[in-house]
């Protein structure tokens, strides 16, 4: 529906004595036309949430590395290795399988 609009908003824009409505509409036409394409299938509430969510995940995932650094360095100057994963949980030496589900956040 939308493309059969934009191709009338065309031919009104060629062949109008008002090109500036015309191409007034058009804009919206195509703003339409990418708001349809682009736009998420749950809605944009979801969009939003979810992007939050990410964020706020992201944000503890990196205070959770950094404080997995500064561990090591604090355990290797009590002459203790330890070991964490790219996320800073922390991996136990006897059991450093990554494929387990159960270490996903």
């Amino acid at each position: 529906m939308v493309a059969i609009y934009i191709l009338i908003e065309v031919a009104l824009l060629l062949t109008s004595a008002n090109k500036f409505s015309a191409a007034v509409q058009l804009s919206g036409a195509l703003c339409a036309f990418l708001f349809l394409r682009l736009a998420p299938r749950r809605g944009l509430g979801f969009l939003f949430s979810e992007r939050l969510y990410s964020l706020r995940n992201d944000y503890y995932r990196a205070k959770r590395r950094r404080a997995a650094k500064k561990f090591q360095v604090y355990m290797r100057k009590q002459n203790r290795e330890v070991h964490f994963d790219d996320n800073g949980k922390y991996m136990n030496p006897d059991e450093r399988d990554s494929s387990d589900p159960r270490r996903m956040n």
